[in-house]
C-alpha cells in the first residue's frame, strides 16, 4: 500500500469529453428522462444540438425526492438547471483547468461546443475518471515493462562483468540507454500526475478488488484529517453514516456498475459527498480496482436546504395571508349577502338548498334553517312546481345559467309571492357539476301593477293594429333606421314589423330609387325644422311600389337634446291613382275643349266659304238669270254643286271622326282585287282635277287579291292623294305605287309640294291640326286623323318622311288578308 505520489499526464484532452451525451427535448416528461438516465448512467442536457436550455443530473434527482416533487407529472424543463457555462474545444488546454471549473462552480456537467456553437460532447466527473482509469492502466503496463527492462539491464551488467565480447557489450549498452530514457520519461509523467492529483480540489481514492484503499491523493487525506498510514488498508465505507453504509457496501462490493453516485454524510458533523466511481476490468471482465472521486458539496447542500427552508417560510406566510384575506372576503361577502334586498341561495346537483341568506325571512317568512334540506319546488304549489320543473330540467341537464325565470312561491302565511330567479352553475376543482348559485327577486308588487298596465297595453295594441296608419320611431341620423314599428305595418307593406327593427337599412333600401334623394333631403333638415311631410314610393312584398304618406316629428328630452323621430305611415296608393285618373280626365277634358274650339273655328271658317258661294250664286241667278246665257247659268249652278259637295265632305269627315272616337266606326272587310281598286280610285280623282295635275299609279302586279274594308281604304287614300295634290304645284305629278311583301300591301304616295315642318310632325295625326306653312290653302285638319284611325282599324302602319319645301312621302302597310 502506498500514497499516490505521481499523476500521469493525459496524452489528449479530448479523452475526457463524452462524445455521446444524452440530449432530450424540454417537453420530455421527467419520468422518461430519469428512466433514460438509469439505463445509461449519464447526466442529461436539455434542448437540441444547436441550442441548449439546461441540464439535469443524478444529484438533482436526490434533491427532488427530498423536496417531495411528483416525478410522474413534472416535465424536464420545469426542474432542470439553466446552463451558465459551456466550453469550446479551443478554450482549454489543461485538464487541471477543467477540474478546477467543475469544483469551483460545483458543476456536474459542462457542455462542449465547436466554433459554430454545435454540441460535440460533455465533460463530467465520470468522463474524467474514465480517462484517468485508462491512463492508469497504461501507466501500470509501462511500469511492468520498465521492471522487465530493469531486470534485463541488471543482467546485462552482470554479463558485462563476466567478460563478454566487446561488440556484444556495446550493443547491450545501447539497449540499456534506450530503456533508461523510457524509464526517465515514465518517471516524469508520474511526477506530473502526482502534482495534478494533489492540486485539484477533488478527493481521489483508489481501492483494490477487495475494496481496500491503497492510493489516496492529498485532498482526500486533508478532508478525512488522517495520515496515509491510517488510511492504507481501510475500507471505502469507513466514516459513512450508518444510514448509508449498508447501501454503500452493497454497491461497492458488487462491482457490477461502472459509475456510482450517492450522497454520504461523513465525519463529526457529517458532510455531503456525492461519490462517483469507475470500475476498470481485466480482459476476462473481472474488476481489478475501484477508482473513486468525490467533491465536498456540503456548503451547496446547506445553501439549498436554507433556500428550501426560506421558500417554505415564504409559502407559509403567503398561506397565512391568503387565509386572512379569504376570511376577510368571506365576512365582506356575508355582509353584502345579508344586506342585499334579494334572496341569495345555493342548491346542490339534486336541487337541495345548501345555503339560504337571511333575506328569506322578509320574502317568504321562513328561517334559513327551515329551508336547508328542501328544494325550491317544495315552496310552490304542485301545479306551479310542475310548470317550473319542465322549464328548469333541460337547463340543469345542459348545466347552463339562466336568468329571470319567473315562479310563484307560497309564503309561510299562505299568500302568493312572485319571484324572479337567476343563477349560474357551480363546478368543483375537477370540473364536476355541483349545483347552482343564484338570487331570487321579489316582483310581487310589479306583478300586481302589471294588470292595469296590461289592460292599457292591450287597448293601445288594439288601436295600433286596427289603425290605417302605421306608427313608428326611428333614429335621428344615419340611415334613419326604425327602432319601433307597429304590427299593422304588414297590412300596407307585406313585411313583418320585426324586419324593420332588426335590419337598420331595411326601410331605406325599399324606397324607390327616384325618391330616395328627396326623402333623405327632407330628413336631413329634421333637426332644424323639427318635422317633415313626405310622399314616396315603397316596394311592397309583392314586388309592386306603393305610395306612402310619411309624417314625422322630432322628439327632444327635457334638456332639449334630440332623442328620436316619431311618425306614421299611410298608404295613399289609391289616392295617387285617383289623382292620376283625375289628371287624365282633366287632360282629356282639355283636349275636348281644344277640339271643340278647333271644330267651331273650322266650321265657322270652312262652312262660311261654300255657303257664301251658294248664297252669291243663288242671288245672281235670281236677279240676272233672264239676262245670262245658258252657259253662264250652268257655271253658277256648278259652283253651288261644288260648294254643297265640299260641305258634304266636311260633314262626312266630322262624322267619321266622331264614330272613331266613340268606337262606332265599323270594319267590314270584303274580297276584291287591290290593283283594280286603286286604278278606279285614281281615275275618279283624275276626273275632278284640272288637266294640269296628274296622279301616276304603278304596281308590280296586274292583280292582287285582298280582303279589306274598301270604304275605309277610300278614306285613307282619298285624303292622302287629295292632300298631295292640294299642297303641290298645279303642274306637279303625284306618284302612287303598290307592291307586296310578306303577305302585306305597301302603298307609297310621293309628292313634291310644300312639305311638312319638322315641329308639326308629332301632331300630324291630331284632329283639327294644320301645319304652320299651309297659308290660305283650304282644309279642316281632319284628313290625317281619319287616315290614322282607318289604318289602326286595319291594324296597319303608316310612316311619313317629309322635308319642308321639298315634298312628302307616305308609306302605308296593311295585311292583304285582314279578316279581323
Amino acid at each position: 500500500m502506498q500514497a499516490l505520489s505521481k499523476f500521469l499526464r493525459l496524452e489528449s484532452l479530448e479523452s475526457i469529453i463524452d462524445c455521446s451525451p444524452l440530449i432530450v427535448a424540454p417537453e420530455t416528461p421527467l419520468s422518461d428522462a430519469i428512466a433514460l438516465m438509469a439505463t445509461q448512467s449519464k447526466s442529461i442536457l436539455v434542448g437540441s444540438c444547436s441550442q441548449l436550455a439546461g441540464c439535469f443530473t443524478k444529484h438533482d434527482i436526490v434533491q427532488l425526492i427530498a423536496s417531495g416533487t411528483d416525478l410522474k407529472t413534472a416535465k424536464i424543463s420545469e426542474v432542470m438547471h439553466t446552463l451558465v457555462k459551456t466550453l469550446k474545444v479551443s478554450e482549454f488546454q489543461e485538464t487541471s483547468c477543467v477540474l478546477s471549473l467543475l469544483c469551483q462552480q460545483q458543476l456536474d456537467i459542462v457542455p462542449v461546443v465547436d466554433n459554430q456553437g454545435q454540441v460535440v460532447g460533455a465533460i463530467t466527473p465520470e468522463s474524467i475518471c474514465q480517462a484517468l482509469a485508462q491512463e492508469i492502466d497504461k501507466t501500470t503496463d509501462n511500469y511492468q515493462q520498465t521492471e522487465e527492462q530493469r531486470y534485463l539491464l541488471e543482467s546485462a551488467v552482470v554479463n558485462a562483468t563476466l567478460g563478454q565480447n566487446e561488440s556484444q557489450k556495446i550493443h547491450e549498452c545501447a539497449e540499456i540507454d534506450e530503456d533508461t530514457t523510457a524509464f526517465k520519461a515514465l518517471r516524469e509523467s508520474e511526477q506530473c500526475y502526482c502534482i495534478i492529483a494533489d492540486t485539484v480540489p477533488m478527493l481521489i481514492c483508489i481501492s483494490d478488488s477487495d475494496a481496500l484503499g491503497n492510493i489516496f491523493n492529498q485532498s482526500w487525506l486533508e478532508f478525512t484529517e488522517g495520515t496515509l498510514e491510517q488510511k492504507l488498508g481501510c475500507t471505502c465505507s469507513q466514516g459513512i453514516d450508518s444510514k448509508d453504509v449498508q447501501s454503500h457496501i452493497a454497491i461497492i462490493s458488487s462491482f457490477e456498475v461502472e459509475h456510482l453516485i450517492f450522497p454520504q454524510r461523513q465525519w463529526p458533523k457529517y458532510k455531503w459527498l456525492p461519490r462517483r466511481a469507475i470500475v476498470p476490468k481485466d480482459t476476462t471482465g473481472k474488476p481489478t480496482r475501484l477508482i473513486g472521486v468525490s467533491v465536498d458539496i456540503t456548503s451547496h447542500v446547506q445553501a439549498k436546504e436554507e433556500q428550501l427552508w426560506q421558500s417554505q417560510q415564504a409559502a407559509l406566510q403567503k398561506c397565512k395571508l391568503a387565509q386572512e384575506t379569504l376570511k376577510h372576503s368571506e365576512e365582506k361577502f356575508r355582509n353584502l349577502v345579508e344586506a342585499s334586498s334579494d334572496w341569495i341561495w345555493e342548491i346542490d346537483e339534486n336541487t337541495v338548498y345548501t345555503y339560504v341568506s337571511p333575506k328569506i325571512r322578509d320574502i317568504l317568512g321562513y328561517e334559513p334553517t327551515e329551508i336547508l334540506g328542501k328544494t325550491p319546488f317544495d315552496l310552490m304549489s304542485p301545479e306551479e312546481a310542475e310548470r317550473v320543473i319542465k322549464i328548469f330540467t333541460p337547463i340543469a341537464a345542459a348545466q347552463q345559467p339562466f336568468q329571470c325565470l319567473k315562479n310563484i312561491n307560497i309564503h309561510q302565511d299562505g299568500h302568493l309571492v312572485f319571484l324572479e330567479s337567476s343563477a349560474v352553475p357551480v363546478f368543483n376543482a375537477e370540473g364536476q357539476f355541483r349545483g347552482y348559485r343564484g338570487i331570487d327577486r321579489d316582483i310581487t308588487e310589479g306583478k300586481q301593477s302589471e294588470t292595469p298596465l296590461f289592460g292599457s297595453q292591450q287597448k293601445l295594441q288594439y288601436l295600433l293594429s286596427f289603425s290605417p296608419a302605421v306608427v313608428y320611431t326611428c333614429k335621428i341620423s344615419g340611415d334613419y333606421g326604425a327602432t319601433f314599428v307597429s304590427e299593422n305595418v304588414t297590412t300596407i307593406t307585406g313585411y313583418e314589423a320585426q324586419q324593420f327593427v332588426e335590419n337598420s337599412d331595411f326601410w331605406a333600401s325599399h324606397i324607390h330609387p327616384e325618391d330616395i334623394t328627396q326623402v333623405f333631403g327632407q330628413l336631413s333638415e329634421i333637426l332644424e325644422r323639427g318635422n317633415y311631410t313626405i310622399e314616396y314610393r315603397f316596394l311592397h312584398q309583392d314586388g309592386i311600389y306603393r305610395w306612402i304618406y310619411d309624417q314625422g316629428k322630432l322628439v327632444r328630452d327635457r334638456t332639449g337634446n334630440p332623442m328620436e323621430i316619431v311618425g306614421y305611415w299611410v298608404d295613399i296608393t289609391e289616392r295617387k291613382l285617383s289623382e292620376q285618373e283625375l289628371r287624365v280626365a282633366l287632360e282629356k277634358e282639355k283636349q275636348l275643349n281644344e277640339l271643340k274650339s278647333r271644330f267651331v273655328s273650322m266650321t265657322s271658317h270652312e262652312f262660311r266659304t261654300p255657303l257664301t258661294t251658294i248664297l252669291s250664286s243663288c242671288e245672281l241667278l235670281e236677279h240676272y238669270r233672264q239676262k245670262w246665257t245658258q252657259e253662264k247659268q250652268l257655271t253658277h249652278l256648278h259652283r253651288i254643286q261644288t260648294a254643297v259637295k265640299r260641305m258634304t265632305e266636311m260633314l262626312n269627315d266630322v262624322l267619321v271622326i266622331g264614330k272613331a272616337g266613340t268606337g262606332k266606326l265599323e270594319y267590314r272587310p270584303t274580297s276584291f282585287d287591290l290593283v283594280k281598286y286603286c286604278q278606279q280610285l285614281v281615275e275618279e280623282m283624275q276626273m275632278n282635277l284640272n288637266n294640269q295635275r296628274l296622279i301616276s299609279f304603278t304596281s308590280q302586279y296586274h292583280s292582287i287579291p285582298c280582303c279589306m274594308d274598301d270604304k275605309l281604304l277610300s278614306h285613307i287614300f282619298n285624303n292622302l292623294l287629295s292632300n298631295a295634290i292640294k299642297y303641290s304645284a298645279d303642274d306637279s305629278i303625284v306618284k302612287f305605287s303598290l307592291s307586296c311583301q310578306n303577305g302585306r300591301a305597301l302603298f307609297e304616295i310621293q309628292d313634291w309640294g310644300i312639305g311638312i315642318p319638322e315641329e308639326d310632325l308629332p301632331f300630324l295625326f291630331e284632329s283639327f291640326h294644320r301645319a304652320r306653312n299651309v297659308g290660305n290653302i283650304l282644309g279642316t285638319g281632319l284628313g290625317m286623323a281619319i287616315v290614322k284611325k282607318c289604318i289602326d282599324i286595319h291594324q296597319g302602319e303608316i310612316f311619313v318622311r317629309s322635308t319642308e319645301g321639298l315634298g312628302t312621302k307616305f308609306t302605308v302597310i296593311i295585311a292583304l288578308n285582314n279578316k279581323i
